[in-house]
């Protein structure tokens, strides 16, 4: 059924971890996929995405000092079909400012992504928000060929994730934060009969804190 879908997160299982010089961070990440299905009909797909990370760290001058045009963002949280950035793609960026804000939209496998990131470092602090959504509706599939009745099922479980920030220049690695954060992720499908179609939805969302 394609309304059974996974979370897609960049985001490591740990049992222990050093928290680093991170304050303060955050997940609350979404998916859900509506399937609506006539009789021989094919279905229309409907596609929402709301990924959110939050970070707050502690950091030197010396981490501070490290950021400059060369400077890649890497996160092990969604950002779109990346888990990087660059400064410069903010396009009013200049070496020495302590602060970018990036709003622009990727196209990949015929989904739009729109990205939402600012950052500021400054006076020995980072912090960070990063937010992708997408609403997309795809072409019309094969439903299912079994008869389903109204079914609903739901599953919520607690785990642990890592949240890191790295920075790098041309290969040379100056900032490493990392928070182990306490979540959950919550996981519901539904399929039932809707005026002559079945209509499938899928939801899967992860959330927690630092």
């Amino acid at each position: 059924m394609k309304c059974l879908i996974t979370l897609v997160v960049l985001l490591a299982l740990a049992a222990t971890a050093s928290a680093g010089n991170v304050t303060k961070a955050s997940i609350k990440h979404q998916l859900s996929i509506k399937d609506n299905c006539l009789a021989g009909d094919g279905c229309a797909t409907a596609l929402g995405f709301s990924l959110t990370t939050t970070m707050e760290a502690d950091i030197t001058q010396l981490e501070a000092d490290g950021f400059s045009p060369n400077t890649l963002i890497q996160g092990s949280f969604p950002l779109g079909p990346s888990s990087s950035f660059r400064l410069s793609e903010d396009p009013n960026y200049l070496p020495g400012d302590t602060s970018v804000k990036i709003n622009n939209t990727t196209v990949f496998n015929n989904i739009a992504w729109k990205k939402t990131i600012s950052m500021r470092w400054d006076k020995g602090k980072l912090k960070l928000k990063a937010k992708i959504s997408a609403k997309q509706n795809l072409g019309n599939f094969s439903p299912d060929a079994e008869a389903i009745a109204k079914t609903q099922s739901k599953l919520v479980s607690p785990t642990q994730v890592l949240i890191t920030l790295i920075g790098d220049n041309l290969n040379d690695q100056f900032l490493n934060l990392v928070a182990p954060a306490a979540t959950s992720v919550s996981t519901s499908n539904s399929a039932k009969p809707k005026k002559g179609a079945t209509q499938f939805q899928s939801k899967q969302s992860i959330s927690g804190t630092f």
